[in-house]
């Protein structure tokens, strides 16, 4: 996967009309390889149900499709550009994503994990009128969830009746920091907090953060990790993070770029459909109200992408102020749960998303 490879789907049928305005913007600032799918001339069908991506890689069509298939899998950032017809991206732009129903399939059926790269994603989106933007993103979130993407941001002009996109200053506006979110070191970032994920060239920040007793106390029997307890941790992240596309993922501060601790998700093999939810951040980061930002954006990921239906989370016992976290996040106190690594009962609670969510 090169540095920057994008992917564009282009969903106006007006050349050169607002959305193709937007994104003239935006592409003359990207710094890196782009290639656009015009799914008003491009020759891709739509889904025709045959069920053949429930037990095959790929789709039985023959078109257009396959050159999207080939670049899915090696871009690094997607661009999804189209009006608002009726609180829903364009027609031959929904036939398109229909034909991304093999990516779909290849969990709920095929029971394969992710077959594409991480992805950021952004989203142009132009109307004639004020509405349906909420409805659109809602969509186009469910299409970039079966892609492995994940919108960091989006640039809207509406009222283009009144005011076309070439002098929406804040949709111009909007874009120039679209087009920062996508370049930024982090894949995942809430206010003041980025998110990235473990790689070899880390361990020494994992020294700092599992190296460190005022951190590990609440953690380990001993009060301390050894170095190759602190590997072992290190490894099972990366593992994790292979094989389920979740870890504790390493947290930043976005002014400084200051390592400050870890917070995410992790398998939790004794219910299935619950993942378990975790901070650990150094004592420089206490008191800031970091850990429940960085847990507020991690459970927002979790929902969008529909990891699972429900997140466990423990404490220490004398934690007090891990408890207090959990209950403005939402959590509700369900007993308390045996935890090896310190050999205690540990407070534990569950929250489970609404059915509106």
């Amino acid at each position: 996967m090169t540095e920057n490879r994008m992917l564009v789907f282009l969903g106006s049928p007006r050349s050169k009309g607002n959305t193709e305005t937007m994104l003239s913007h935006f592409l003359s600032n990207y710094p890196g390889e782009y290639h656009i799918v015009d799914a008003y001339s491009a020759q891709i069908k739509a889904c025709i149900d045959c069920r053949y991506c429930w037990k095959n890689n790929g789709c039985s069509l023959r078109d257009d499709m396959d050159l999207v298939y080939e670049e899915l899998s090696h871009c690094n950032h997607l661009l999804i550009a189209t009006p608002i017809y009726f609180a829903q991206p364009t027609a031959p732009l929904m036939a398109i994503f229909s034909r991304l129903q093999t990516y779909f399939a290849s969990y709920r059926f095929r029971h394969e994990g992710s077959q594409l790269p991480y992805k950021k994603a952004g989203v142009l989106l132009t109307g004639g009128g004020s509405g349906g933007k909420k409805q659109t993103l809602r969509t186009i979130d469910m299409v970039l969830e079966h892609v492995n993407a994940f919108r960091v941001g989006e640039a809207s002009s509406l009222k283009t009746d009144d005011i076309p996109a070439s002098q929406d200053r804040k949709a111009l506006e909007q874009i120039d920091l679209l087009l920062q979110q996508m370049q930024s070191p982090y894949f995942m970032e809430s206010d003041h907090l980025g998110f990235s994920t473990w790689k070899p060239v880390d361990f020494s920040k994992a020294m700092e953060l599992w190296g460190n007793p005022q951190v590990t106390k609440w953690i380990h029997k001993d009060g301390v990790m050894s170095r190759q307890e602190i590997l072992d941790r290190f490894e099972t992240e990366q593992k994790n993070q292979r094989d389920h596309q979740i870890q504790y993922w390493p947290v930043y501060l976005k002014a400084n770029h200051e390592f400050i601790g870890c917070c995410g998700l992790r398998p939790y093999p004794s219910s299935p459909g619950t993942l378990e939810m975790g901070a650990h951040f150094l004592p420089s980061a206490w008191g800031h109200g970091y850990a429940k930002e960085a847990s507020e954006q991690v459970m927002e990921y979790c929902r969008r992408r529909r990891l699972a239906k429900s997140l466990f989370a423990g404490h220490h016992p004398q934690n007090f102020n891990s408890g207090k976290v959990l209950g403005k996040l939402g959590f509700l106190y369900m007993g308390d749960e045996y935890y090896p690594p310190t050999g205690l009962m540990h407070p534990s609670y569950l929250y489970r998303w609404r059915k509106e969510d």
